[in-house]
């Protein structure tokens, strides 16, 4: 083989290992892009009915940690007297026998205030909505499984958000493999680029 055949040869192996390594590079890329297309259609699939029922349910432990902050100040307020003297005699008289409170009309501090409370109007007591879902949360807790999935029956075949973060935990290792292979064969291909220029 005379040196002209060996170097064409060489330039046809050279080149057809670029165009290897441009394949793989494409290959890998779309891999890529395929899996970013599938973790954000997991991301936003709709969530499933015990999920929203969680939702909800978060909201009524935070009604039950706010109306008892709440009720704390006004009975410490009302029927306790303060380490420096204040509140004296305050506190017997308003625990005197015949004495009576609405707790459900229990006015919390400003600083305190739900958007959800109700201030009183024309005359009328006010309602503390606070207090009124704090006695009834357990009611309201018992009915959300079956009304949520009453009203909103497509969220039976929702994702739930377990199945979301293992699906996207999953899909988020295979990206990061298929990245780092990505960058790997880019390298490659510049290093073989540059050695071709010379």
């Amino acid at each position: 083989m005379s040196i002209t055949d060996s170097i064409a040869k060489s330039v046809a192996e050279f080149s057809a290992a670029l165009d290897a390594a441009r394949a793989e590079l494409a290959d890998v890329a779309g891999q890529i892009s395929k899996l970013e297309q599938e973790r954000s259609k997991i991301e936003a699939a709709q969530p499933h009915t015990e999920d929203i029922v969680a939702v909800f349910q978060n909201g009524l432990d935070e009604v039950k940690s706010g109306f008892e902050q709440q009720f704390r100040s006004v009975l410490n307020a009302s029927f306790v007297k303060g380490a420096n003297g204040n509140n004296f005699g305050d506190a017997a008289r308003a625990a005197r026998p015949g004495s009576r409170r609405n707790v459900l009309a229990v006015a919390p501090a400003k600083d305190q205030r739900f958007d959800r409370d109700i201030i009183a109007k024309d005359g009328f007591p006010q309602l503390n909505v606070t207090a009124l879902v704090y006695f009834l949360r357990g009611k309201i807790a018992d009915e959300l499984p079956d009304i949520i999935d009453r009203l909103c029956p497509d969220a039976r075949h929702g994702m739930k958000a377990a199945d979301r973060e293992k699906a996207i935990a999953e899909i988020d290792g295979k990206l990061s493999e298929l990245r780092e292979k990505h960058n790997a064969l880019q390298l490659d291909l510049n290093a073989a680029r540059q050695a071709a220029n010379r």
